[in-house]
């Protein structure tokens, strides 16, 4: 009986054998007590009869107490290892899109410095063209232009040496 109820799936499966149990033993005990001829004696006969299926009933109790606990142990275990699970999963994904964020984010100051620089490269390769061609022609205007490039080189590796300490 106790290996059954340890095995049974679920408490209806074991009322059910405990029925079955029930009823066995009383139909059992009732036929020791004819062939005994053993029903003079009815109330040592019914006293016998309650402290076996107290004991009987005890049995049930305790072992389908037992089995509850620790179907819902072994669920609450599985749902824990499930959660860990889930958790690792979680902190995998958090740790990817971190990184997919970097990444993201390099990118885009990684694509305004290669703009900056262009621009600013090629206004300063425009304000010296200009120079260059103004040289003959009007030397203050060279000089306007030279100037202006200079500026504009300036502005341009300042901008590149905040861009790169943003990558940093």
């Amino acid at each position: 009986l106790s290996e059954y109820y340890i095995s049974a799936p679920s408490l209806r499966d074991d009322l059910i054998m405990f029925a079955v149990n029930l009823v066995a033993f009383t139909a059992v005990y009732a036929v020791i007590a004819v062939v005994n001829n053993e029903f003079g004696s009815a109330f040592a006969v019914s006293s016998q009869y309650f402290l076996a299926l107290v004991v009987l009933v005890l049995h049930f109790v305790m072992f389908n107490f037992a089995m509850t606990v620790s179907r819902k142990n072994r669920q609450i275990e599985e749902n824990l290892h499930e959660l860990e699970e889930s958790r690792r999963e979680l902190l995998r994904a958090y740790d990817k899109l971190e990184e997919a964020t970097v990444l993201e984010e390099r990118n885009r100051i990684a694509k305004e410095i290669h703009d900056t620089a262009g621009h600013s490269l090629t206004t300063v390769i425009m304000q010296t063209e200009a120079a260059r061609l103004a040289l003959g022609k009007d030397v203050a205007e060279a000089e306007r232009c030279i100037t202006a490039a200079n500026i504009q080189a300036k502005n341009c590796l300042d901008q590149l040496r905040l861009s790169v300490h943003l990558l940093s």
